[in-house]
């Protein structure tokens, strides 16, 4: 299956995701963990988690920092 928008992770710049984009991203969480193992696996489930929060309030956006 290939991923919908965790392929749009920017290493070296910032990547924002909003309240719309939350669910195709936490498709792609939940893709991701079931072929990922070890602290790989429990740093996507965090990852999930927080992606979990932002679906609940459409003000919240996850993001992450490039280098």
């Amino acid at each position: 299956m290939p991923l919908l928008l965790a392929k749009y992770i920017d290493p070296y710049a910032d990547t924002t995701f909003n309240s719309w984009q939350i669910g195709d991203f936490r498709t792609d969480m939940r893709a991701l963990s079931l072929i990922t193992t070890g602290a790989k696996a429990e740093a996507l489930s965090a990852i999930d988690a927080l992606a979990q929060s932002c679906a609940k309030d459409p003000h919240l956006y996850l993001k992450f920092v490039g280098d």
